[in-house]
């Protein structure tokens, strides 16, 4: 089963600030991937940070017993709930509002 994802996101924001954000959210050059970095990529660990303590091996049975809710999967599961349940009405023009 395929694992990739695509995802629009809108900004409503000058071109000024838009760049910033862009600029913030961005790979660094030594996280790069495929050679890709910078605005146009997206860092997820810099809008929330996985905390140091978490798991982030290959995740089988033995590493979830050692390791139980202290994982990569567990806490980007956790993350994305986190994320998408304020999320509860789109407005008229179709944006997602808190």
């Amino acid at each position: 089963m395929p694992n990739h994802v695509e995802n629009h996101l809108t900004f409503d924001c000058s071109e000024e600030r838009l760049k910033e954000i862009l600029q913030a959210i961005g790979r660094d050059e030594d996280s790069a991937l495929d050679g890709q970095y910078g605005i146009g990529t997206f860092d997820f660990n810099k809008v929330i940070p996985m905390p140091d303590d978490i798991y982030r091996g290959d995740l089988g049975p033995k590493e979830q017993k050692i390791y139980g809710k202290k994982n990569w999967y567990d806490w980007s599961s956790f993350v994305m709930i986190s994320l998408v349940l304020p999320m509860k009405t789109i407005s008229p023009s179709g944006r997602l509002c808190a």
